[in-house]
């Protein structure tokens, strides 16, 4: 059977059919309420890890460095970046060096004073600019004068000249016999100026890492990863390449007291990239 409807009717009936559509809605949604999802929660951006250590207790480079070369003292001979100082006088002319007085033992460098005899070793790495660090410790010991510092990669200049003091010597770390604080110094100048000594305090027979970095500026000294001096100017700029030395030295009043060490855990040069 065909009904045909005006369009009047027609809108009429549609109407009626949507309110029923919403009615039965209505109603679907008392009995079973509909559920609404919840939202993606927003993903937290994961941080960036600071540096760590690494598993042998180094700690990690700064990012503007990169490794020249970390020296460990496994064995029982200097490793091949290493010499010792031959028999000569010490510092201020006071007692001597000489090799015997150097050994490795244990994972570490000992230079051991006995009387008016002791040592000192460098390192063949030679840079302009640069990082490097050194933990030690050195035991109280009198009449002995410890100290690790940057010294003229040459002895002599292309025209015989002596190159101490006028490109730059760079004292990381002198202490006294006890051990308690310790300074570090920039020698310069032909007549040997100095800028310090720049003291700082500390225990200094426990483990420390002493640092020296060498940039277009000038000089900064670390200690433990902390700046203790910063020094800038042309007079206290690297001009020529250096090189590290570790001296234990009789002091300048005498060798007083019994065998004393100076041990060396690592070294490290870095350079910036």
């Amino acid at each position: 059977m065909t009904v045909s409807l005006t369009d009047e009717e027609a809108k009429n009936w549609a109407a009626s059919l949507r309110n029923g559509a919403a009615v039965m809605k209505n109603i679907a949604d008392v009995l079973d309420p509909p559920v609404t999802p919840s939202p993606e929660p927003t993903p937290t951006p994961s941080p960036t890890p600071a540096p760590a250590p690494s598993t042998d207790g180094i700690p990690a480079l700064p990012d503007r460095f990169e490794l020249v070369k970390l020296t460990k003292f496994d064995g029982s001979v200097l490793p091949s970046d290493f010499y010792p100082y031959q028999r000569s006088d010490g510092n201020e002319g006071k007692g001597y060096r000489d090799p015997s007085a150097v050994s490795v033992r244990d994972g570490k460098l000992v230079i051991t004073a006995k009387g008016d005899v002791s040592g000192a070793v460098g390192q063949n790495i030679k840079q302009q600019y640069g990082l490097w660090e050194i933990r030690a410790s050195f035991p109280k010991g009198a009449g002995t004068k410890p100290c690790i510092l940057l010294w003229p990669g040459t002895e002599r200049d292309s025209a015989g000249k002596p190159t101490w003091p006028y490109q730059i010597e760079y004292d990381l770390v002198e202490t006294n016999s006890e051990r308690n604080g310790g300074f570090c110094n920039v020698h310069y100048g032909q007549t040997n100026t100095q800028t310090g000594p720049h003291n700082f305090s500390g225990d200094l027979s426990q483990w420390h890492t002493y640092g020296c970095e060498l940039n277009p500026e000038g000089v900064v000294f670390y200690l433990d990863g902390n700046v203790i001096k910063k020094l800038t100017g042309d007079h206290v700029r690297s001009k020529f390449p250096h090189r590290l030395g570790i001296q234990l030295d009789v002091a300048s009043d005498g060798r007083t007291g019994p065998d004393t060490d100076m041990i060396v855990d690592w070294v490290r040069v870095a350079r910036f990239k």
